[in-house]
């Protein structure tokens, strides 16, 4: 597995987030609701850092926008800690897409190994 290191950061940041939200609302009607969706991102944090396939990115990434439409969608008067939760969903959802980018940008990326070298290892 290669060190990804602004995916972590993302994945780490979005699941503390979540706890912390179900934590807030753990006498609450919606405590099922983040407890499911801490669980859900649980399950593909772990499925994204175990394989080398991007549909678990795809899902993460698709998580979160669809999280920030629907805070648009159902809430018709929007707060400011409602326009801070749909922007958190898209920057972090965006980050998540976009780590390897984002890695190359910052001079983070490891380079490439070809066959050749990986057989030397």
């Amino acid at each position: 597995m290669k060190p990804y290191p602004v995916l972590k950061i993302a994945i780490t940041i979005s699941l503390i987030i979540e706890a912390l939200l179900t934590i807030l609302y753990l006498e609450s009607d919606h405590f099922l609701i983040h407890l499911a969706r801490l669980a859900f991102q649980i399950v593909i944090s772990i499925i994204i850092l175990r394989s080398e396939n991007h549909t678990g990115l795809f899902l993460l990434m698709a998580y979160h926008i669809l999280s920030g439409l629907l805070i648009i969608y159902i809430k018709l008067g929007l707060d400011d800690y409602h326009y801070i939760l749909i922007g958190y969903h898209f920057i972090i959802g965006s980050i998540i897409y976009f780590y390897d980018w984002i890695e190359d940008q910052l001079g983070l990326s490891l380079p490439e190994v070809t066959e050749d070298e990986e057989d030397l290892i």
